[in-house]
């Protein structure tokens, strides 16, 4: 046949020609599609480091790769600052002590004599520029056929994404900047100037950076892209953006390239309803107020990434979470099973008692208040609430219902004075007296942040904004801000940085005493915690406590086969060896279960078995408390979860390395008649096979009754018709539960059938017998 095969893609419409004569076989026609299809362009998206001090996903990135991909690109998420992080090399202590030197006077806008230092070290370095040089040439060799790659810039990651942004561009790569920092104009400016990216997109990237990075490609300036600046013609041209889309319109974040082994992190609104004069809210959103995603949508996600990546704990990255009550009570409702526990900022307004115990029984287990001050004086000057008394009580009501309390204190703001000072160390004394170790504060400086009312308005302030001298700085640098607007570096009020420091240190002083210091913005020194480095997250090796390690100095055998029995109404019961039986109860006594597995012997495997193990929400924790001790786990399962392949990758990256799928019996009508329930025989098959796929040793084992007992010799079969990548075969005699459950077989019969499975079972495959009975 001769003619023209149609194909739509999603860019254009192929014409292929088909041969004249002879079949054109379904090869063919793949290989000559191949042959026309445009490859789908590859964007690396990195988020540069470091890290920070509260555990932390960039989910920012995450919706720009669904947005790309929602586009016809291809990404890849390369999380430096987590990597770096959880090796313990990461810079962040160094940076923080660098930086601490300006509290009181700062700005958090990059400063220019590190960025001096990190990009152009022959007018001067230190040993800080050059671990972030030397990170960053890891990482561009580590992208070797990169084309295009956009980061997220903060201020702390500022440094090194100006470094990398530097040599890609050397590589002949295409660099586009986004976050928060590049919707501020003096930084966006600068660093377009400085060379270190092609384009910088402020406000959603998720939106419109498949516009940008296509025209970036196709080497023509982003004229059409909203939200889009850059340098053409030595001239800064920017594009206005066009207004937030319907977040529920958006593609779900893709977490692929994240480690998620702790928590999911989670978005339900953008944008900040207050006006805070010290805050950049209002400038990264440029005045768009509040978008919300239907709660209805939360939950629907919240769902799927549970199941998909089987983790239940989720941490929102919004503002705060309630500020809107009729919204926030949906939320709510829809969360009162109580199957996932989650933690969120709030703001400290509006919460009584019952409505404190609604959010603590719809599995909240941390807030997050932003206080800044007990001072009414300060608080009508930030434009917050002067209601103390109220916000004490809320945080007192807060952890006496058993939710972990945090708050943040904003230090050295404009007009505050020595007697506001006083009246927050007098409140924060009183708090702790009243509640406990579960409460915290952080502490933060006052900094010039880009784009807040004082920026924009110091007058109304008494302050006065000092900005960069071009003549003070290196030449790269001082071209670059001669061609720019006015860079504010600084700032002067009322408030002297040596008194900043000091009242600063007199509530570190709290903190110490409670045991709760860390490195804060302003710190002098790196608080020191025994000989362990300060890291959030454990090693992508698992964090081994140090029962384990020193059983493993001891040279400590295998001395028992622990087991966990999980039933489906979350018991657990835990046994540490033959001998001795504990009972506990998961997910409340999560921890007593983390002490018991502590004690265990190096080397040992934690069998965990049911009931149906999988039907316990606690089962992901129980998996990863256990790869964090550096033990391993073999489950023993009905198989039919497994069947979906996201809850079997899910379980497999929590620690899971060995399962045994158990059916019921081998004819498919029997093993779903003592199931109790249709179709169960091949949807253990499929979760057999998922769980092969997942790389966990699979063994398939046969629950032997008067029923059964005759097919053992077909578990041979099974394997090599149906499941030839199983590790083992098992054999179980056990009874079952039901209404009508089948008899215990005959003790001669399964010899028999055990001796003929022997036989007839390949060299090199496992048999293993176990009565139960």
């Amino acid at each position: 046949m001769r003619g023209w095969l149609r194909i739509a893609s999603t860019s254009r419409l192929l014409s292929v020609r088909l041969p004249s004569t002879g079949a054109l076989t379904f090869f063919q026609v793949r290989m000559t599609l191949a042959s026309f299809m445009p490859e789908r362009p590859l964007i690396d998206l990195v988020h540069p480091p470091p890290y920070g001090e509260v555990p932390f996903k960039h989910l920012g990135l995450c919706y720009v790769a669904a947005g790309l991909r929602a586009s016809g690109f291809d990404t890849r998420y390369h999380d430096v600052s987590e990597q770096l992080h959880r090796a313990g090399s990461d810079f962040y202590d160094d940076l923080i002590l660098r930086l601490s030197q300006h509290a009181g006077d700062m700005s958090d806008a990059p400063r220019l004599d590190l960025l001096t230092e990190v990009l152009f070290p022959e007018f001067g370095d230190s040993a800080l520029a050059t671990t972030i040089r030397a990170q960053a040439h890891e990482t561009a060799q580590r992208l070797p056929h990169a084309r295009a790659v956009g980061l997220s810039v903060n201020t702390l990651t500022s440094y090194f994404a100006a470094a990398l942004g530097k040599i890609l561009r050397n590589q002949d790569v295409i660099v586009v900047l986004g976050g928060p920092m590049m919707s501020y104009p003096p930084v966006a400016d600068l660093f377009l100037r400085l060379g270190v990216a092609d384009a910088v997109l402020r406000g959603d990237g998720d939106v419109y950076a498949a516009r940008l990075f296509q025209s970036l490609l196709d080497g023509t300036p982003p004229r059409d892209v909203p939200a889009a600046r850059w340098l053409e013609r030595d001239t800064i041209r920017l594009n206005p953006g066009l207004g937030g889309p319907n977040l529920d319109t958006l593609p779900s974040p893709v977490f692929e390239g994240n480690v998620l082994d702790q928590f999911i992190p989670l978005q339900a609104s953008r944008g900040c309803e207050r006006s805070c004069v010290y805050c950049s809210e209002s400038g990264i959103w440029e005045g768009q107020g509040v978008r919300r995603r239907s709660p209805a949508r939360v939950l629907e996600q919240m769902d799927g990434l549970a199941l998909e990546y089987g983790l239940r704990d989720f941490h929102f990255h919004d503002d705060y979470l309630n500020g809107h009550r009729r919204w926030f009570d949906e939320l709510l409702q829809g969360l009162s099973h109580g199957r996932y526990s989650w933690e969120s900022f709030f703001e400290p307004y509006a919460l009584d008692t019952d409505r404190l115990g609604r959010i603590r029984d719809a599995g909240c287990r941390l807030i997050k208040y932003g206080i800044q001050s007990f001072s009414p004086s300060l608080l009508r000057l930030m434009k917050r609430s002067p209601d103390v008394r109220g916000i004490v009580d809320v945080v007192v009501r807060t952890y006496q219902l058993g939710i972990s309390t945090h708050f943040d204190m904003l230090i050295g703001h404009p007009g505050e004075t020595e007697e506001d000072h006083r009246r927050n160390l007098t409140m924060i004394e009183e708090l702790y007296q009243r509640t406990g170790e579960r409460l915290y504060f952080s502490i933060n400086p006052f900094y010039l942040a880009a784009g807040s009312e004082i920026e924009r308005h110091p007058e109304r302030f008494h302050t006065v904004i000092i900005t960069a001298e071009a003549s003070d700085h290196a030449p790269p640098i001082a071209e670059a801000l001669r061609s720019i607007g006015p860079y504010p570096v600084g700032y002067r009020s009322g408030i002297c940085a040596d008194s900043l420091r000091r009242r600063m240190a007199e509530l570190s002083s709290i903190l110490r005493r409670h045991g709760k210091d860390y490195l804060y913005l302003g710190q002098d020194r790196v608080p020191t915690v025994g000989q362990e480095p300060r890291r959030m997250l454990p090693g992508l090796d698992g964090s081994v406590p140090k029962t384990v390690r020193e059983s493993r100095a001891a040279g400590d055998a295998d001395l028992a086969l622990p087991s966990i029995v999980l039933r489906e109404d979350s018991n657990v019961r835990l046994f540490p060896d033959h001998d001795r039986i504990s009972l506990l109860s998961a997910p409340r006594d999560q921890q007593a279960l983390e002490l018991a597995l502590d004690h265990l012997p190096s080397g040992s495997t934690v069998r965990i078995l049911g009931g149906e193990a999988t039907l316990c929400p606690s089962l992901p924790e129980i998996l990863l408390a256990i790869r964090q001790r550096g033990l391993s786990c073999c489950l023993e399962t009905n198989g039919l979860r497994f069947s979906r392949s996201a809850y079997a990758q899910a379980l497999a990256r929590r620690g899971l390395t060995r399962a045994t799928v158990l059916f019921l019996g081998l004819d498919a009508r029997v093993a779903d008649e003592l199931a109790g329930m249709d179709g169960a025989f091949e949807l253990a098959i499929e979760g057999a096979r998922q769980l092969i796929a997942a790389k966990v040793s699979t063994d398939i084992g046969l629950v032997l009754s008067d029923r059964t007992v005759e097919e053992a010799h077909r578990l041979v079969e099974l394997v090599e018709e149906r499941l030839p990548g199983a590790s083992g075969l098992r054999v179980v005699v056990a009874k079952l539960r039901g209404p009508n459950p089948p008899s215990l077989p005959d003790p001669n019969r399964v010899e028999e059938q055990v001796r003929a499975l022997l036989t007839r079972a390949r060299a090199g495959i496992r048999v293993v017998f176990e009565d139960r009975g």
